[in-house]
């Protein structure tokens, strides 16, 4: 065989072996979008978060709570004394779907001796 065409042979190969590494790669398949939590999951959590930060008023005086709070919505005392004092808000917010109205009432239970908080309960928010 003659050095030309073994030359060219040895060539057309190299072209060949650079053309295999220089080829582009197949287009990655679309990433998929990060799962996001479901809308009732975030509002589960939300509304933990909120419960969680009520219960600093535990222990502390009814005055302390309607001094930094204002005057609760309603109050109503029970046959042994203890109160519970009623705080509601409700505003029309934007939503996904349009308006829509939300509503957050917390309810603070007073122990009648002390005057003091015990316990509370959230409902929305």
């Amino acid at each position: 065989m003659h050095i030309h065409t073994l030359f060219t042979r040895a060539l057309l190969l190299g072209l060949a072996l650079l053309g295999a590494c220089a080829s582009v790669p197949p287009p990655a398949a679309p990433a998929a979008a990060p799962a996001t939590p479901a809308q009732p999951s975030i509002d589960a959590q939300r509304q933990a978060e909120f419960d969680r930060s009520q219960a600093r008023w535990h222990g502390a005086k009814l005055q302390e709570l309607v001094s930094k709070l204002g005057k609760p919505s309603s109050n109503t005392r029970a046959a042994d004394g203890s109160q519970v004092l009623v705080y509601a808000k409700s505003a029309k917010i934007k939503g996904p779907n349009g308006p829509s109205l939300f509503s957050c009432v917390v309810r603070y239970q007073i122990e009648a001796q002390s005057e003091r908080i015990v316990g509370h309960q959230i409902e929305g928010c």
